[in-house]
């Protein structure tokens, strides 16, 4: 905060300056406007008589209208400014950019294992910043599932960025399944990687397209997927939040009754129109939204929750049959029971890949194979949690420790 507050104010402290700038010739041009007139308005008096009438009028004319330097002055800091503008675009193709062709091929049905190994990984994300992970080293044998802690800043969310090369290396490899993955071309990486990002990403279409937008499963296996998620409901055209809002209406439409006949009487006409109005309503809501896989997703998923929005997208995950998983704190906004069922999809659907799993709840990576702590971009502990948590001097115990106290800063 303190950093963007000075660019804060160092960008107002220039904006000032330049405004000033504008002002004070503003002001100059006014003034020397108004000498201009007068000396112009002496000379013509002075030389009444001696030159043509018609050459004094046009003298006296553009003597005393002199906006018309101020419109040229005006045009060429127009001009500059759009100069500017150009130079930013030419700087920008000097700008580094991603290496999306490799040296070498991908081999046929890589990667087969899912095997992951860090060798001396050095990374920094540009050249005037610090290293971010320093000499990091580990391996993640085929289909292990492996949990990755530390505390803030530690360097957990940069290793998606560097198995996805995001960013690239500055020392070190990394290998998946022996094949050095900076030698491929970045398409052929990125295509055999499945990443679950903190924020879940929607399109606006149908519940079908936003599982398998380019329709390479089946819809026998989409169903199934979304019954184990316990998200069955949407397949009736309606999601838990609407759900929610109706028993909500209903509620209160039950304690608003009224008792008097006569109250009952005149709302009796007027319910029975609300109903038809309903019908119509929810008919065209239901052709609008549709049932199955064609329910309607808005923009950016706005009628569904977090929850629902991330399990599809663990479902979508699931579909793509990758070898490589990467959560890149996937369960970090959503509730115990929401994620306890993503948990369970995990466990159930991806047995038999390799998954990594950037945990922000410790109880979340409990139950992985193994689990890696991180501090300052390097691998302090590397084993199995019940080792970890045996070993009441280790770092993973302390965490722990720390957790139950109430100090969350994983």
């Amino acid at each position: 905060m303190a950093k963007q507050n000075n660019l804060l104010d160092m960008t107002t402290t220039h904006f000032i300056a330049h405004h000033s700038c504008w002002v004070w010739f503003n002001l100059r041009m006014y003034y020397t406007s108004l000498i201009f007139a007068v000396l112009t308005i002496f000379v013509v008096a002075m030389n009444k008589g001696v030159v043509a009438g018609g050459v004094l009028c046009v003298a006296l004319q553009y003597g005393c209208e002199m906006g018309w330097v101020m419109h040229w002055f005006g045009c060429l800091n127009w001009f500059m400014r759009m100069l500017i503008d150009v130079q930013k675009v030419l700087n920008l193709q000097d700008a580094p950019q991603e290496k999306f062709e490799g040296t070498e091929k991908a081999p046929e049905q890589w990667p087969s294992q899912g095997e992951i190994e860090f060798k001396d990984v050095e990374l920094r994300y540009r050249p005037n910043t610090e290293v971010v992970l320093r000499k990091l080293n580990f391996k993640v044998s085929p289909g292990e599932k492996v949990g990755v802690v530390g505390r803030t800043g530690a360097g957990k969310s940069t290793l998606s960025m560097a198995l996805t090369r995001i960013v690239e290396l500055m020392g070190g490899k990394i290998e998946i399944d022996g094949v050095d993955i900076s030698k491929l071309d970045i398409a052929d990486l990125r295509e055999q990687i499945t990443m679950i990002p903190q924020d879940p990403v929607m399109f606006s279409g149908t519940l079908g397209y936003n599982l398998d937008p380019f329709d390479e499963s089946t819809e026998e296996r989409k169903i199934e997927l979304i019954k184990k998620a316990g998200l069955e409901y949407l397949l009736e055209g309606v999601s838990k939040q609407e759900l929610k809002e109706k028993h909500e209406k209903e509620l209160k439409a039950k304690k608003a009754g009224k008792t008097e006949d006569d109250e009952e009487s005149d709302s009796s006409e007027n319910k029975e129109k609300d109903e038809d109005e309903d019908e119509k309503k929810d008919e065209k809501d239901e052709e609008e939204d549709g049932k199955g896989l064609k329910f309607k997703v808005k923009e950016e998923g706005k009628n569904l929750s977090v929850g629902e929005r991330q399990l599809i997208c663990i479902i979508r995950a699931i579909l793509r049959c990758n070898k490589i998983v990467i959560l890149d704190e996937a369960t970090a906004n959503i509730d115990v029971v929401t994620e306890q069922a993503i948990q369970k999809l995990i466990d159930e659907e991806f047995n038999g890949a390799t998954v990594l799993c950037i945990a922000h709840r410790l109880n979340t990576i409990i139950r992985s194979n193994k689990v890696l702590v991180m501090d300052k971009g390097q691998a302090i502990e590397f084993d199995s949690p019940k080792a970890l948590m045996a070993n009441k001097s280790s770092v993973f115990s302390k965490m722990l420790q720390e957790k139950q106290r109430g100090n969350d800063d994983f």
